[in-house]
């Protein structure tokens, strides 16, 4: 294919298509012949992938691929890894004009005047608020997990995924840190305390109340122990929590935003009774329409 509306013509053409994307910089045009949506490639990090509705012609700028739109005021803008999402939560906000996909981040646009583009952004594409995604939905639910490993032999394996679906969401973590070291953490599930992964000792406490939930999180860890943690609740732009965040000398030193509708649901890892070795941050996510 030689551009996007050849390849929205051959979706057009056949009767068996639903859903059409074109990718630019290798000239391969995706036709979806069922609608069926994949979360499993709705992951940090992984490629932006969205399948275009029939109907969104490339000639009427419904949608631009390879564009980012630069104008306009940001009325929303959060980490996205599933792009129909971001897509839909536009169509049924009565301010949202423009939709904006730039990587793994969503953005919301009300856009009064003409719109000023960027070009040549490969991993960039917009469109109007009337373009929808082929994949619309009445509820999303999926899960997303980061895993870190600051020893990849030491330790024994755990999981609370079992308390956190006998008990339901977080309510309270214990985080033993001492010497520059995480060196144990504890997870209230409901009104039930899953055990001390790793070492007890003196711990700093995050009490989450009705209706808060963690979505996002900082760690930082070198290449024996984990060195920092920093987590934040839902909407809040402060942390709730912070500790090593500057220590250097790590290898991983980032922050992620687990995205529009995820919290924290449960952790595990590989530990032993002194340390924590391997982490793995469970978020759930879901979103209702």
């Amino acid at each position: 294919m030689t551009s996007s509306k050849a390849c929205y013509d051959e979706c057009q053409s056949r009767t068996d298509c639903l859903g059409w994307f074109y990718t630019e910089s290798t000239g391969q045009c995706r036709l979806k012949p069922q609608e069926i949506p994949n979360l499993d490639n709705k992951v940090y990090g992984s490629p932006v992938r969205l399948d275009l509705g029939k109907s969104c012609n490339p000639d009427n700028e419904c949608v631009r691929l390879n564009t980012k739109l630069t104008n306009g005021v940001d009325i929303y803008q959060r980490a996205s890894y599933f792009p129909a999402l971001c897509v839909q939560m536009c169509v049924e906000n009565p301010e949202c004009t423009h939709w904006l996909i730039d990587g793994n981040t969503c953005t919301h646009k009300t856009l009064t005047e003409a719109p000023v583009e960027q070009t040549n952004e490969q991993q960039a594409f917009y469109g109007l608020r009337n373009c929808v995604p082929m994949h619309t939905f009445s509820t999303i639910d999926f899960y997303k997990s980061f895993t870190y490993i600051s020893n990849p032999t030491s330790g024994s394996d755990f999981s609370d995924k079992s308390y956190y679906e006998a008990n339901g969401e977080i309510t309270q973590i214990y985080i033993y840190d001492y010497s520059n070291y995480i060196r144990g953490i504890r997870v209230q599930y409901g009104g039930v305390w899953g055990p001390v992964r790793g070492y007890a000792i003196s711990a700093s406490t995050v009490t989450l109340s009705a209706g808060e939930s963690i979505d996002r999180f900082a760690i930082n860890h070198g290449t024996a122990h984990i060195r920092g943690l920093k987590f934040y609740k839902t909407g809040a732009s402060s942390f709730t929590y912070s500790y090593g965040m500057t220590i250097t000398g790590t290898i991983v030193n980032e922050e992620v935003d687990a995205g529009d509708g995820c919290f924290l649901a449960y952790i595990s890892g590989r530990a032993t009774t002194s340390y924590i070795y391997k982490i793995t941050f469970n978020f759930r996510c879901k979103h209702d329409f």
